[in-house]
């Protein structure tokens, strides 16, 4: 499991991993819009909607992780000059295929709804605390949930999946590996994909907005600070000396300068925005 295949991966069961990701997402979103039905009988501890929430977000990154594995692999065969079929060893995983793994990746962990948090289920989510085996580990543990932390740091994995400078090579390199007539994924595609998912907001801030109601929400903000951090890590990468390499880090600066530009005309009434945009555009 340790290739670029995608296929050879472990635990994404079924006969097309996409299909499995998806379903997997879809039953994550039934089973979490009544958990607290389902998970939590009269006289059991609230507590039990929050290990049944946290299993489930478990289970919608382990899913997400499995699109994100088709960006910028191939498929491996073990093939031997005459064997019957005469396949390739390096085969491509097609364009439609990325593009729909690219998809799954940013709509399931960029956007606030993906993450089916609501005020009841929020407030539902403690933990027991005993001296005992079963209670004794939460003792130091906050009973409110961590929503930012948690939600904060699978973002930023989620935009490590997709920008790290392995997974942008494979990009890249599959740009070459194949005839100019194919509509491959590209590396400027996948920076840009990245880019408009997470300040989509800067195209139609609403005209009036509050401190309890935002232009940008919470989640959106510290996922839009995490996205400038990593762009600019990738721009001042000191071991920068491979093709690829170049390429990402003037197709990040440039991204970085329409970011920029964007932010500079973007105007709003709250101050969570307004301060989020600020910071955002030195």
């Amino acid at each position: 499991t340790f290739d670029s295949d995608p296929s050879s991966r472990r635990f994404d069961w079924g006969r097309n991993p996409l299909d499995y990701a998806e379903s997997q997402i879809r039953l994550v979103e039934q089973l979490r819009a009544t958990i607290l039905e389902r998970m939590v009988k009269d006289g059991d501890s609230w507590a039990k909607a929050r290990s049944g929430f946290e299993m489930l977000l478990n289970r919608q990154f382990s899913a997400v992780g499995i699109a994100a594995d088709w960006i910028g692999g191939t498929m491996n065969n073990r093939s031997r000059k005459g064997d019957p079929g005469d396949r390739d060893p390096i085969e491509e995983i097609a364009p439609n295929i990325q593009r729909r793994a690219l998809a799954i990746v940013l709509e399931n962990t960029m956007r606030d709804d993906a993450w089916g948090l609501d005020s009841e289920l929020l407030h539902k989510m403690t933990v027991e605390k005993w001296w005992d085996a079963g209670g004794e580990r939460s003792i130091f543990t906050n009973s409110s949930w961590p929503i930012h932390d948690r939600i904060g740091g699978m973002q930023a994995s989620a935009l490590s999946m997709l920008l790290n400078p392995g997974t942008l090579g494979g990009v890249y390199d599959g740009e070459l590996r194949n005839d100019p007539s194919i509509d491959v994924l590209t590396m400027a595609e996948v920076i840009q994909a990245v880019t408009d998912e997470v300040w989509s907001e800067l195209e139609n801030l609403p005209s009036s907005s509050t401190n309890r109601q935002p232009a940008i929400s919470n989640l959106r903000r510290n996922l839009q600070v995490e996205h400038l951090s990593r762009l600019i890590e990738l721009s001042l990468e000191e071991d920068a000396g491979s093709p690829a390499s170049r390429a990402m880090q003037s197709l990040v600066r440039m991204q970085l300068e329409d970011i920029g530009t964007a932010i500079d005309g973007a105007n709003a009434s709250d101050a969570y925005t307004r301060a989020h945009l600020a910071d955002a555009s030195k």
